[in-house]
């Protein structure tokens, strides 16, 4: 492997970063400007790619997972159109490239990363407090218009506060979003943040969970359960698992209790009432998994999708419309069909079958999971596939590392 020097390092890193924050829609790209930032990384990405890599060696199950994400992304091609096909293209030939760099680059790439998430989080979380005590009106920012159609169709805005972002809307508190337009989107991308940092031996960042939780998105505490219960139980630690639970309640217990009965409020209605109540109530009534995901199911496309006719089930209709919200793997077949539902699975499989610990793995997949039943619309874009191959590599590279210092001390 050709070695790279320290500026090379952290030129990398930041296109490598300014290429990650383009490719999860942050608002900065959101003008004009985000053209030639998507530009800037996709081409720096490639020349790294070609610097860092002596000989083109891929290994089988790399191979596997770029034909795979290749085919889904030529499948995903036809039904997108104009600039939006350009920008897939630039997000995911770097992900192709990605899959051939060593584990160790990605690594310290990833401390980058992580760093840039936890920033986030930090001023996210404070504008988040700042709205429950009632004082983030009085802090200066500046408004952008809806971007999503279901935000426009509800006449919803966006507040940013330096470079935080909070969905403005009168009925919510200000739910912790980064730098993006959804608290959910951005919940997932925290939970995968936490996914890897446990399964690299790192131990858990408050701010990467605070900002989780005050997304009130159900997302990032599915994941946040999911990696856990490796940690805690898997490895035996009943003990500290227990109490970790007591010492987390009893903290935010306590917090709930001495705050205003309005904020009170408000918590329930964001976790509970806003997320599970409704999905409950359906599901208790119909007993199907379906029937509770209609409970977040417009019904323009549900009627759309209930009446599909054979073809366009498994080639897809093209019809793609966030405000009608139909955002589980009933929209994927409805937009791409069935075939590139299949496509997206397979690629994403592909991308577990590469070598890694089995534990991490099933972690990954129930998160994937939970996407595609939930939020299938985020693997229309390269991050995820991205964020799935990057815990995988951090994980190698983090164990080896542990080795050879455990082989250093055996020896010294």
């Amino acid at each position: 492997m050709n070695s790279i020097n320290n500026s090379q390092k952290v030129i990398l890193n930041l296109v490598g970063s300014i290429w990650f924050l383009v490719s999860i829609d942050s608002f900065f790209v959101w003008g004009g400007l985000g053209t030639y930032l998507r530009i800037i990384g996709t081409i720096g990405m490639m020349l790294f790619s070609f610097i860092i890599i002596n000989k083109w060696r891929i290994s089988a199950n790399n191979m596997i997972s770029i034909f795979f994400l290749t085919v889904f992304l030529l499948w995903l091609l036809q039904y997108l159109s104009g600039m939006v096909i350009l920008g897939r293209i630039f997000d995911f030939v770097p992900l192709l490239l990605l899959l051939l760099w060593p584990k160790e680059i990605l690594n310290d790439w990833y401390k980058w990363l992580r760093k840039i998430i936890i920033f986030f989080a930090i001023g996210s979380s404070i504008v988040t407090i700042l709205s429950f005590i009632g004082v983030l009106e009085y802090i200066p920012h500046f408004t952008l218009s809806g971007r999503s159609q279901l935000h426009r169709s509800l006449g919803l805005e966006y507040n940013v506060y330096g470079v935080f972002v909070t969905v403005n809307s009168s009925a919510w508190a200000a739910r912790a979003c980064g730098p993006l337009q959804e608290p959910g989107h951005f919940a997932v991308i925290l939970g995968f943040f936490h996914l890897i940092d446990r399964f690299s031996h790192r131990k858990i960042n408050f701010w990467i969970v605070l900002c989780g939780l005050l997304t009130f998105s159900l997302n990032f505490v599915l994941i946040f359960v999911f990696v856990e219960f490796h940690n805690f139980f898997i490895r035996q630690k009943i003990g500290k698992a227990i109490k970790s639970s007591i010492v987390l309640v009893g903290s935010i217990g306590l917090l709930f209790f001495i705050l205003p009965q309005q904020t009170k409020d408000t918590i329930v209605y964001l976790f509970f009432e806003r997320n599970i109540e409704n999905v409950y109530e359906d599901y208790e009534a119909t007993g199907s998994l379906t029937g509770a995901l209609d409970a977040r199911t417009g019904d323009y496309s549900l009627i759309l999708y209930e009446n599909i006719d054979n073809n366009s089930f498994l080639f897809g209709t093209g019809y793609y419309d966030s405000s009608s919200a139909l955002s589980d793997y009933r929209g994927t077949i409805l937009y791409i069909g069935l075939i590139g539902l299949l496509l997206s699975i397979i690629a994403s499989i592909s991308i577990l079958q590469i070598k890694g610990y089995w534990r991490l793995k099933v972690s990954l997949f129930l998160s994937l999971f939970l996407i595609y039943l939930h939020r299938g619309w985020m693997m229309y874009y390269a991050y995820l596939y991205f964020l799935s191959y990057l815990a995988i590599a951090v994980e190698a590279a983090e164990t080896s590392i542990l080795s050879s210092k455990k082989t250093e001390n055996i020896i010294s």
